[in-house]
């Protein structure tokens, strides 16, 4: 009988990391976190929302001498909250990108394949074993399964380097049952 795709010592995927795949890992890493999904976007909402309370007060007795309107005001607060918000996320993307050309692994090609004793990686400058035991938690998003070895790293296993959808599924049922994990979607 032949052993299925993931079961295979030969079983394995190569592709090259790039940016995407990424900011994946570093939005799934913020998942991990104490306020889960949301976490993502709260440090915006909070960064924006004590901005504009800074603001608020020394500027919103000079509004009134412009004969604004409470209804006014606070549109134009919301407005600033939102336009602090894209601000945020902007200048966010900007240093995630340059931290992402720092990297060592930035645009190399990883070869991953799964073995008895864990997952072997194979990078032009490193090379070696995770061992099952050490992936705490598995987490399938859209496009992606990631491997926690911490609470601020995971093996990123992009959908697109597997050859079939039941190949990316059948190899988080292997990853789980080899790591005891459950998957987090």
């Amino acid at each position: 009988m032949p052993r299925h795709h993931a079961e295979s010592s030969a079983s394995g995927i190569a592709y090259t990391f790039t940016f995407e795949d990424f900011l994946a890992a570093r939005r799934a890493l913020a998942w991990n976190g104490v306020l889960g999904h949301h976490t993502y976007w709260i440090r915006y909402v909070i960064f924006a929302v004590i901005m504009v309370a800074c603001w608020w007060v020394p500027v919103t007795h000079d509004l009134k001498r412009y004969a604004l309107s409470n209804s006014h005001i606070v549109l134009l607060t919301f407005a600033a909250v939102i336009a602090l918000m894209i601000f945020a996320w902007a200048l966010d993307l900007l240093f995630t990108r340059l931290a992402f050309g720092r990297l060592a692994i930035a645009g190399a090609d990883v070869t991953l394949t799964f073995e008895a004793d864990g997952v072997h990686y194979k990078m032009p400058s490193y090379f070696g074993v995770l061992t099952w035991a050490g992936i705490h938690r598995v987490m399938s998003m859209p496009g992606y399964l990631l491997l926690f070895i911490s609470k601020s790293e995971a093996v990123v296993l992009p959908r697109r380097a597997f050859p079939s959808d039941g190949a990316f599924g059948e190899t988080l049922r292997f990853v789980r049952t080899k790591t005891g994990a459950e998957a987090v979607s």
